[in-house]
């Protein structure tokens, strides 16, 4: 998979699939979407928003519009509800891997000793590196989603979705910890971030296409790189190809540092 050179889906059909997988296939799930303007001061909404009212009859229209423009961030929950009023019976119809990537000053070429046309860019060997540990897991992706690193403090990430057509229940705590446990699991074998054990499923929220990224060196937008919408595995062949994959070849980032790191550094 070279995620690089993949031609982008339209705003329209990236976002409507993201909403699809994310509430298995289901009009009325919703999902807890949280927005902020480009300014990110005392402006914005959260609220849980059916999935099929997000093609512009729910989200009110000048949103999008900004959305379309590249003036706003929004994020969507992992755990969704089978509706709007539904205050449990939450479910998990997704399992995300993210890495954590953070731009360097150098020319596209990685050449050191070329100085001029450098620029802040994504490091090639870090996204190959993200390619090779998603084609190495034997479950490909059914969406790739170039975003920010909300749990990782600040960045940029690169997010793969795994659509299963058996959700996980999340509802109760014991529920909760088990799809949690899983993640980490999927983490540690496909070499991606790894949720730090305080990790809440609401804090696990995945970027929407055509959002804002806010970053210290400028805007950037919410992309999809890759995208196979039909594409389903169960938790049951997940389990599985985690059980038989080799152990990634460099410890996973934990989030949890990630985070105290940031903060620290504020």
């Amino acid at each position: 998979m070279t995620l690089a050179t993949q031609a982008p889906p339209r705003l329209s059909e990236s976002i409507c699939s993201l909403l699809s997988m994310l509430t298995g296939r289901r009009p009325a799930g919703a999902l807890y979407v949280s927005g902020r303007t480009e300014s990110g001061i005392d402006s914005g909404f959260e609220s849980w928003i059916r999935a099929s009212d997000l093609d512009g009859r729910f989200i009110p229209p000048q949103v999008l519009v900004a959305l379309e423009r590249g003036r706003w961030s929004l994020y969507v929950t992992l755990a969704t509800r089978p509706d709007v009023g539904a205050a449990t019976a939450a479910r998990a119809h997704a399992l995300m891997a993210s890495w954590t990537i953070r731009r360097v000053f150098q020319h596209p070429s990685g050449d050191p000793a070329r100085t001029t046309g450098r620029r802040w860019i994504l490091p090639p060997e870090r996204v190959a590196e993200v390619e090779r540990a998603i084609d190495g897991f034997s479950i490909p992706p059914a969406l790739v989603i170039f975003g920010g690193t909300p749990l990782a403090g600040g960045g940029y990430s690169l997010t793969a979705l795994y659509a299963l057509n058996e959700p996980l229940p999340v509802d109760t705590p014991t529920e909760e910890r088990r799809a949690l446990a899983l993640l980490r699991r999927l983490g540690r074998a496909i070499g991606s971030d790894v949720p730090p054990e305080d990790a809440r499923i609401a804090e696990l929220v995945v970027p929407v296409p055509g959002g804002i990224i806010r970053e210290n060196r400028g805007l950037d937008l919410v992309r999809v790189l890759h995208l196979d919408p039909d594409r389903v595995t169960s938790p049951a062949a997940l389990e599985a190809a985690i059980a038989g994959a080799a152990p990634a070849s460099k410890p996973p980032t934990d989030t949890a540092r990630a985070r105290r790191r940031a903060k620290e550094s504020s």
